[in-house]
């Protein structure tokens, strides 16, 4: 697969790895002037730049790609994400909240945390989906995110929308949750922040992909399909075995 030709220019960047409870482990790299976020577990890859910051999110294994908008962007890029009933994590309160200012790795971050009374507590909820989370009521809620990062506020976006973490203009770090049954949950984790000069091609889209209609398409390759068959057919398992033991 050929490339698409671009000046090769080095811009001082930031490389993270991050780890979403939902979405899997992404490789990082952002500048102030483009992003590349890779998806370690669904094989996609998003890119933008400046200065239209058009999305492009691609598949290098099934060749395919799909552009959009931040604003049309969805984030519906991993498994079970789509039958999300709402969007539980964005819209998290975090009003009321404390704030602190502490080390983060090599960075500087916001810490906020927040407890819930009784009568508002959020609660995680899905449609009727086998994709079954955590149902009780979350009491309490630590937020980190980059105090001091000069990332554009659209590559916030596009990372909290991917993450589905609460919307700051910060970079998201981690993000914990504490539900009733005093469960501590990790939605989102940072394992690396590394300062470093990033080549431009590195943000290069490949040449000979074939585009698509929507952001699932994407990831509809031949691993993805081998998932959710064995994924399908576990549950009509499960539903066999207590359809007998209802009898």
């Amino acid at each position: 697969m050929g490339v698409c030709a671009e000046a090769k220019t080095a811009e001082k960047g930031w490389a993270l790895n991050q780890i979403s409870k939902l979405s899997g482990a992404h490789s990082v790299l952002m500048t102030a002037h483009a992003l590349r976020v890779e998806s370690i577990s669904n094989h996609y890859i998003v890119v933008a730049r400046a200065p239209s910051w058009q999305m492009v999110i691609y598949n290098p294994s099934s060749k395919v790609s799909f552009r959009t908008s931040v604003d049309k962007f969805r984030g519906r890029l991993a498994m079970g994400s789509s039958l999300l009933n709402g969007n539980f994590l964005e819209d998290l309160p975090l009003s009321n909240r404390s704030k602190t200012i502490e080390p983060f790795l090599s960075v500087k971050s916001e810490h906020y945390s927040v407890l819930y009374k009784h009568q508002s507590r959020p609660r995680r909820s899905l449609s009727e989906s086998p994709f079954a989370l955590s149902t009780h009521d979350v009491v309490g809620a630590n937020y980190w995110v980059w105090a001091e990062s000069d990332a554009p506020l659209i590559v916030r976006s596009i990372l909290q929308k991917i993450y589905k973490v609460p919307i700051i203009d910060r970079i998201p770090l981690r993000l914990i949750l504490v539900d009733s049954e005093k469960h501590a949950s990790i939605e989102l984790d940072t394992k690396k922040i590394q300062a470093r000069m990033i080549d431009d091609s590195v943000f290069a889209v490949p040449s000979g992909l074939r585009p698509v209609g929507s952001e699932e398409e994407v990831l509809n390759d031949a691993d993805r399909k081998f998932r959710v068959n064995r994924m399908i057919q576990n549950f009509d398992d499960w539903r066999d075995v207590m359809d007998r033991e209802g009898k």
